[in-house]
């Protein structure tokens, strides 16, 4: 146990003095570090001290209300145009989205088909929803034939 110990201790000396003759540098080299930023960040507090004794705050802070009270009718208009916009973009994408899910249901229904003139007549019509010939959603109109849902699909994959 004694030697244990002895060799312990040994190799923590050695560790840290025997083998590593810098750590006396780096220890120097840190302390000097130390003593140039200190004295920096020093200057740099002094700096900043003078500083806001000559910037003037209310006049900057008046100054900016100024220039926001003169860009306020651009504002008010970009924001408008912007809500406008937006607007449109929601449309074209509910449009967009639909078509898509169409066209995805569509693609199905072909590849799942078994009879070949129901593949062609499926494939016609896809053309021209993708031509943009074809008008579907009509608020008038009833459907002659409802909409696959999901578990009227199963059915017909599983039968």
């Amino acid at each position: 146990m004694v030697i244990l110990m002895a060799t312990f201790f040994w190799a923590m000396w050695d560790e840290d003095f025997g083998q590593r003759p810098w750590k006396a540098f780096q220890h120097e080299w840190k302390d000097r570090l130390l003593d140039i930023l200190e004295d920096r960040s020093l200057a740099v507090w002094r700096h900043a001290k003078r500083s806001r004794k000559q910037f003037r705050l209310p006049e900057a802070e008046t100054r900016l209300r100024s220039c926001h009270q003169k860009r306020a009718p651009r504002i008010k208009e970009i924001n408008e145009r912007l809500r406008d916009l937006s607007a449109q973009i929601l449309a074209v994408q509910n449009v967009f989205t639909d078509r898509r899910a169409y066209v995805s249901a569509s693609t199905y229904d072909i590849e799942t088909e078994t009879s070949a003139s129901a593949k062609q007549r499926k494939r016609r019509n896809l053309r021209r929803v993708q031509e943009g010939k074809h008008r579907r959603g009509n608020a008038g109109r009833q459907r002659k034939r409802p909409l696959r849902t999901t578990t009227s699909l199963k059915k017909h994959t599983t039968t």
